[in-house]
């Protein structure tokens, strides 16, 4: 079975954005251990930034972007849940490609 890969951006405001990406999982990996090894990765447990991840970036455009504004580019992941679906990844990555990618992208972003 696939893995869906559920994340969002949220605002200042609260206003919340989703996307998603299936990824292939040839061998099988239990959603438990996805879950956790993705929770060791990320910053807080949940935070990532997803341009380093090669993911849709969720931010509307009409942002701010100027320094000092208060929005800004963290994404949140939400869930690992099993699909039947087709791998949507852009980079056709399996699961376990993703999880490393994260771990690599996550060390570099995260505060010293």
């Amino acid at each position: 079975m696939n893995v869906r890969f559920e994340y969002l951006y949220q605002d200042i405001d609260g206003h919340q954005y989703w996307g998603d990406v299936v990824f292939a999982n040839p061998h099988n990996i239990a959603i438990g251990g996805i879950i956790a090894a993705a929770q060791d990765a990320l910053i807080t447990g949940c935070y990532f930034l997803p341009a380093t991840l090669g993911l849709p970036c969720l931010r509307p455009a009409s942002a701010p972007t100027r320094q000092g504004e208060r929005d800004h580019y963290w994404h949140e992941a939400h869930s690992f849940t099993g699909s039947h679906e087709h791998a949507t990844d852009r980079r056709h990555r399996n699961i376990e490609a993703f999880i490393a990618c994260l771990e690599r992208s996550c060390r570099l972003a995260r505060p010293a």
